[in-house]
């Protein structure tokens, strides 16, 4: 059960805090944990699945941080919420909504320039379609908290994180943050007639199977 109760993870600054001696090595440092619960600082929070209940306040995330992100319907999210491979909230102890994740599997059908990209050009790999945190919680490691979490469940069936930052319009932030993670740029591309222009990342979760 992914809300179980698992590893108690202390995040501070902007580090998640874990052992080098994590089954898979470096690679697994803060990406193969099973990241139930987390204290920042004072505050707890949890991370669990995403239901209907809470596709209202994560759609007005969503369109709070457009352009970085792309605006979608309420009716995306409930076909994101029946398909997708990874879709999970971080909430507080009272269950109020921080942040969250979504991420598909590289055979899922799903019409986005970007995700193409990588299925025509890498395999094994979760596609992080969008991740947003709430203003008044960022710069607590929630967002390194969510990608653990992804990077320990997806670690079954892929071997990398992917994803893509706007370079036009920038978005500076971002993309400090994912080097910052150990994220690398593994190619650009334009979308929307050159309207926009993205840099492609990737970032091992696992090392290759024997």
């Amino acid at each position: 059960d992914k809300s179980s109760a698992g590893l108690w993870i202390f995040v501070t600054s902007l580090h998640v805090t874990a052992s080098r001696s994590a089954p898979g090595g470096y690679l697994a440092m803060a990406f193969r944990l099973r990241c139930a619960g987390f204290i920042l600082g004072h505050m707890q929070i949890r991370i669990r699945d995403a239901n209907r209940n809470d596709l209202e306040s994560i759609w007005r995330l969503n369109e709070s941080v457009v352009p970085h992100v792309n605006s979608v319907s309420m009716g995306d999210f409930e076909v994101f919420l029946a398909d997708a491979a990874y879709f999970r909230v971080a909430v507080d102890e009272r269950d109020g909504m921080q942040g969250f994740l979504i991420a598909l599997a590289p055979t899922a059908d799903y019409d986005s320039p970007n995700f193409r990209w990588f299925q025509q050009n890498h395999v094994e790999f979760a596609y992080i379609d969008r991740i947003a945190v709430f203003a008044e919680f960022r710069r607590l490691g929630i967002a390194e908290a969510l990608y653990a979490d992804l990077g320990e469940t997806a670690a079954t069936w892929a071997r990398w994180l992917a994803c893509e930052v706007n370079l036009r319009p920038a978005n500076p932030g971002s993309l400090a943050f994912h080097r910052r993670v150990g994220f690398t740029e593994v190619g650009q591309q334009e979308i929307h007639g050159g309207a926009k222009r993205v840099a492609m990342l990737m970032r091992a979760i696992r090392e290759p199977q024997e």
